[in-house]
Formats: C-alpha cells, sequence, structure tokens
C-alpha cells in the first residue's frame, strides 16, 4: 500500500509539473509572439518612414525640373519641354496620391498633409500656367506668373517640417524595436532555463523512483 502510495504521489507531482510546465510555455510562447508581432510592425513603420522620405525627396527634386522645364519651353518654344513638364507632373502627382493614401491609413506626421496640398496647388499652378500660354491669353507674362505664387521656398520648408516629424517617428520606432528585441530574449532565457529545470527535476524524481524501486526489489529477493 505505502509503495502504491509513493507511485500515485510520484505520478500525481509529475502530471501537476508538466500541467505547470506546459502553462509557462504557453504563456512565454504568447507574449513572445505578441512581442514578434509589435517587432514586425516596428519594421513596417520604418519601412514607410524610409518611402515618404524618399518620395519627399524626389517631389522636392521633380519640382525644380518642372521650374527648369518651364523656363526653358518659355524660351524655346520647344514641345519637348512640354511632354517633359506633363510626363513629371504625372509621376510628382503618382508621389502625391501614394502620400494621400498613408495620411489617411492614419500614419504620417502632423504636417504631410499641409506639404501635400502646398504641391498639389504649386501642379495646378504650373497647369493653369501652360493653358494660358498655349491659349496665348492676352496680357499673360510666363515669368511673372511662374514666380508669382513663390510655391518652392514654401514647400522646401515644409519637406523640412515633415522630415523631422519623420526623423522623430524613426528614432522612437528604433527605441520599440530595441525594447521588443530585449523582450524577446529575455522571454527566449526563460523558456531555455524553464526547460533545463524541468529536465533535471523530472530526471530527478525518476531517477530517485527508480532507485526506490531497486531498494525494493532487493529486499524482496
Amino acid at each position: 500500500n505505502t509503495s502504491h502510495k509513493n507511485t500515485f504521489n510520484t505520478l500525481l507531482f509529475i502530471l501537476l509539473f508538466l500541467l505547470a510546465l506546459i502553462a509557462v510555455i504557453f504563456f512565454t510562447q504568447n507574449n513572445s509572439q505578441k512581442n514578434i508581432d509589435g517587432l514586425i510592425k516596428a519594421n513596417e513603420n520604418a519601412a514607410i518612414t524610409f518611402d515618404i522620405n524618399n518620395r519627399l525627396e524626389e517631389i522636392i527634386n521633380y519640382s525644380d525640373v518642372i521650374e527648369r522645364n518651364s523656363r526653358r519651353l518659355f524660351i524655346t518654344r520647344k514641345q519637348e519641354y512640354l511632354k517633359g513638364i506633363e510626363d513629371t507632373i504625372r509621376i510628382i502627382e503618382n508621389h502625391l496620391n501614394v502620400l494621400k493614401n498613408k495620411s489617411q491609413a492614419n500614419y504620417t506626421v502632423n504636417d504631410l498633409p499641409a506639404f501635400t496640398v502646398l504641391v498639389q496647388n504649386k501642379i495646378n499652378h504650373i497647369k493653369n500656367i501652360l493653358i494660358s500660354w498655349q491659349e496665348k491669353t492676352p496680357g499673360f507674362n510666363f515669368t511673372d506668373s511662374l514666380l508669382g505664387e513663390h510655391f518652392d521656398e514654401r514647400i522646401y520648408t515644409s519637406a523640412l517640417d515633415v522630415q523631422k516629424g519623420l526623423d522623430n517617428n524613426l528614432k522612437e520606432t528604433l527605441r520599440q524595436s530595441n525594447q521588443l528585441s530585449g523582450k524577446i530574449l529575455s522571454l527566449d532565457k526563460i523558456l531555455s532555463i524553464v526547460a533545463i529545470l524541468a529536465i533535471v527535476i523530472l530526471g530527478t524524481v525518476i531517477i530517485k523512483r527508480l532507485l526506490e524501486q531497486l531498494r525494493l526489489i532487493n529486499k524482496l529477493a
């Protein structure tokens, strides 16, 4: 009876220990998965930040291209410059649509909508200038119309504000990534320690039980 009772207690201990071990493993894996998901999200945000920054720089560069081609068109009246302006406008508007979609997806800095509005206003202004130039509107002065609104300075200033916000977002994203990476490593260490302890404890219990059985067999022999 005592032997059966000891066997029952040993099996009960092993069962409870295994249940506790499963609970610990589930808890650590669940938290690890949450941290991994957060790390993936942080990496996605970093990629979006780089994408927005690249589009900002391209918009600024293409905006200068429009200025140069517009002046060359006015001076030379060559249609190749008109085509170049129209192609550049399409590229800029494509970048603007992407930035607007990101803004609507609630990933952005506060200054991005103002930037996209300024750029769109410049594009509309250029389009109106080209229409007036093509239709030879009386009293139209190409140079005065091109310079009149001073878009470039405001666009450049707005782009700097957006980039500052993106820089802050990126720094925060990197901080979160480092923090989440640290948590994942810590949870992995905890899981490894728990697994080692489980092996040691279960091994000790099983070996102890086997030794008791051997002693009992020897007594009966």
